[in-house]
């Protein structure tokens, strides 16, 4: 249904594990990766009411609840879903570092220079640094000679849109490490950290929103005093857990049949998942049409003013 719903092979991942064909729609939107808020933009939220957004944790449903959006549920991440991993030995003290990443549609300020700098001032403590860029900014040979130059490993864990291997993938790359790291609080992070390897915030800060917090300064004011245990000064060698299954919400995780019911996707419950699409479809057609109307006036009305400057028409 929504484009999110694609994103990191979660789709196909609830499918096998509930037992339907991978191709069966969700009857809402699905939050694609952590989230310290709401779980996703505002108007993505919005946009299935009075449908679900299925979110992952408990301090995704509080925020939710908190902003008056009584439809949000919360199902844990998809991510707790796959099947158990295969038995793996990773050399010891090897290092993956995941980097705040830029996607298809926004890139981020991110310096990577000044992150690699400061991963080479704590190389030395391990026996091995890879660094996982995404494949946005891994294409760029730039980014990775950056990293490459300084004796790092430099891998991705390909695509996210309709990557049905994307999660298995990334995590056989987080399997291979002992420890795992990013200079901002998100979601490789926590996902290295349910499986048990030793992670920690470490670098330079880096920010997502171009307006406010443009620097990461506000936010990593926040994960210092959210997640004191995880950052590199206070940093005891130790394995956080808990943490992640906290992050993960992994006590919100359904059984088989509990997600057959949440996403009608038992045979009695396809017409209703049916109708529901139609009314989404219905829903993103008519919004994008109001987005398409509003720009456009937008765009008409600033041709008009230009018009007016130019030849100065009253």
């Amino acid at each position: 249904m929504h484009d999110a719903n694609g994103l990191y092979s979660h789709r196909p991942i609830l499918a096998n594990y509930a037992g339907v064909d991978v191709n069966i729609p969700l009857p809402g939107i699905l939050e694609h990766g952590w989230n310290n808020d709401l779980g996703g933009a505002l108007s993505d939220l919005r946009l299935p009411m009075p449908d679900p957004f299925f979110v992952w944790s408990h301090r995704n449903l509080r925020a939710c609840l908190g902003a008056g959006l009584s439809h949000a549920q919360g199902i844990g991440a998809p991510w707790l879903y796959m099947p158990p991993p295969p038995l793996h030995q990773a050399p010891q003290r090897s290092l993956l570092a995941i980097p705040l990443h830029s996607w298809e549609k926004v890139k981020i300020p991110q310096d990577f220079e000044n992150y690699a700098q400061a991963l080479a001032q704590i190389a030395g403590q391990f026996s091995q640094v890879t660094v996982s860029l995404y494949w946005f900014d891994h294409q760029d040979p730039v980014n990775r000679e950056t990293f490459e130059k300084r004796g790092f490993r430099v891998v991705t864990a390909g695509h996210r849109d309709n990557n049905p291997h994307f999660l298995r993938d990334m995590r056989q790359m987080l399997l291979g490490h002992t420890h795992v790291t990013s200079n901002r609080a998100q979601t490789g992070l926590f996902y290295g950290l349910h499986l048990g390897l030793k992670g920690f915030l470490y670098g330079p800060s880096a920010g997502v929103e171009a307006t406010v917090d443009r620097s990461g300064d506000m936010f990593a004011a926040w994960q210092e005093r959210e997640f004191p245990m995880l950052l590199w000064k206070n940093f005891q060698d130790d394995a956080q857990p808990q943490v992640a299954s906290d992050e993960l919400g992994a006590d919100l995780q359904l059984s088989p049949q509990a997600l057959r019911d949440k996403m009608l996707w038992n045979p009695d419950q396809q017409m209703k998942l049916l109708n529901i699409a139609w009314q989404f479809y219905i829903r993103s057609a008519t919004s994008r049409s109001s987005l398409l109307l509003r720009r456009w006036q937008a765009h008409r009305g600033l041709a008009q003013r230009t018009w007016r400057d130019r030849f100065r028409i009253a």
